[in-house]
């Protein structure tokens, strides 16, 4: 395919790495970024409107734009953007950002086949901002917050007690306008309704119960039309004994042949094992909104698919491969390789496979990888990083289960695992621990829910299957039973004339 090409040597790729880096350093004080933001792609382009030519660079929050002569500065943060489009008259192209403040920006004179480029990189981090999470300190943090409010929780628990204390000594007769600590407590705090969850998980349970005991039944029914079928075809054995008599008392001939032929007996059929075991439903596969990188560098929109044993590169607008061949088996990865320009990543394969390396641009590039790591062997694939380039965490399967950041209001979304993030977790500083234990114990409640929905789908899934299947011998049954009938009043017709 288009993608193969060979890895680039060592001295090239420290040479990218501190052009990479210097770039970044000279965005960084231009436009007063944080060490966060790096240059992910530039091009030479001017606006559209104006006179002189810039500087164009994107890097994962911001789009800015620096020119000379005539001296102009644009700093543009991708949540500033309120659309990206592809604009073309004639034979001019450009890229037309307009903002939450309604004004419009276009970059146009690019050099060719760099504005749609652009266009598809603006429009990809604009909608998909680049995500990273970093679970050990996340944890660590959440529990620094659980322990400051609990100490608040106390420390609210004491001042309310002390008030209310404070106003029953002042006057056992009067009505306390504050009411209790007690009602203070319930006034500040929402509470978790337990009781509805419960409730859904024991009506989900039930249905449950009601589907295996449908199976069960199905099972019964399948023994007895087994039954049933074995007797009709025990009719038409007896059928075709009848059949030899009456020739032979209709002919000589017939009697005589009859005499010399062997009879053969009937094989017994043996009744199969009926019992019906439940089909499991395959997990859904993983989709990564990405941008492929052809050969030439030029990107392609896609979807990376991540099935259970190999993942596809998948055209969005067609639902095809976007090259033959871009469909690659876990096994054959050798190494991923964070390459110096920001957010690109190398897939490279082992010798024996006929793929090289696939190349592509990503904003969930610590999930990727993360997910690679988990559906490899152990110890299979090696993580590089080249010089310059943010390291992160990987091989932990919480990572892929932390909410990402949306930002363009147009993208499509596409990435999830069976297992969330708990609610609590979401909850401020504040909060009180037997909220969190409440919400806890309700998303608990909801994963179990979540689980028997699954095992329902998997048992509607084996009914319907086995149903099919009884349909099929009932037709047949009739279908026989139709004949012997047919048979049997040829037969009579045959004895009324013998008679």
């Amino acid at each position: 395919g288009n993608n193969m090409s060979k890895a680039p040597s060592q001295s090239s790729v420290e040479k990218k790495a501190k052009h990479m880096s210097s770039k970044s350093d000279t965005f960084r004080r231009e436009f007063r970024m944080p060490d966060t933001e790096s240059v992910i792609q530039d091009y030479s382009c001017g606006i559209k409107g104006t006179i002189g030519r810039g500087r164009l660079y994107i890097s994962q929050n911001y789009v800015c734009y620096s020119q000379s002569i005539p001296s102009r500065s644009e700093r543009i943060p991708m949540t500033k953007i309120a659309s990206c489009t592809y604009e073309k008259f004639l034979l001019k192209t450009w890229v037309s950002l307009v903002l939450d403040d309604e004004q419009k920006i276009e970059f146009t004179s690019f050099l060719s086949g760099h504005t749609m480029e652009a266009y598809k990189l603006i429009e990809y981090l604009w909608q998909n901002p680049p995500s990273y999470v970093n679970i050990a300190q996340d944890e660590e943090q959440k529990e620094r917050a659980r322990m400051r409010a609990e100490e608040e929780r106390i420390r609210r628990e004491r001042e309310q007690s002390i008030l209310f204390s404070g106003i029953t000594n002042t006057s056992s007769t009067s009505r306390n306008p504050f009411g209790s600590g007690e009602e203070l407590m319930q006034e500040e705090e929402v509470q978790v309704d337990l009781e509805a969850s419960r409730r859904a998980l024991r009506l989900a349970q039930e249905t449950t119960d009601i589907g295996v005991a449908a199976l069960e039944t199905l099972e019964r029914q399948a023994e007895q039309i087994d039954r049933i079928e074995n007797s009709i075809e025990n009719i038409h054995h007896q059928l075709d004994i009848g059949e030899r008599h009456l020739r032979s008392i209709e002919s000589l001939p017939a009697y005589i042949g009859n005499s010399l032929k062997k009879r053969k007996k009937r094989k017994i059929k043996s009744f199969e094992d009926r019992t019906i075991t439940i089909e499991k439903g395959k997990d859904p596969p993983m989709e990564i909104e990405i941008l492929c990188k052809k050969k030439n560098d030029s990107f392609v929109p896609a979807i990376l698919v991540l099935d259970e044993d190999h993942f596809s590169c998948i055209d969005p607008e067609t639902d095809k491969l976007v090259e033959k061949k871009m469909r690659y088996n876990y096994d054959d990865i050798e190494s991923l390789v964070m390459r110096a320009r920001h957010e690109h990543i190398d897939i490279r394969f082992v010798k024996e496979s006929k793929h090289e390396r696939f190349r592509l641009m990503t904003s969930y590039l610590q999930i990727l990888v993360n997910e690679f790591v988990l559906r490899c062997r152990e110890d299979q694939i090696n993580v590089e990083f080249e010089p310059g380039v943010r390291q992160f965490e990987y091989g932990n399967p919480k990572i892929s289960v932390q909410p990402t950041v949306l930002r363009g209001s147009s993208r499509s979304g596409g990435f999830v695992r069976s297992a969330h993030p708990n609610t609590s977790s979401l909850l401020s500083e504040n909060a009180s621990q037997k909220m969190r234990d409440d919400l806890d114990q309700t998303d608990r409640d909801l994963d179990d829910i979540s689980r028997l929905m699954g095992n329902l789908n998997d048992i509607a899934v084996t009914m319907g299957t086995e149903i099919d299947r009884q349909i099929d011998v009932l037709d047949r049954v009739g279908n026989r039973t139709d004949d012997a009938n047919i048979r049997l009043h040829k037969d009579n017709r045959r004895i009324d004339n013998l008679m």
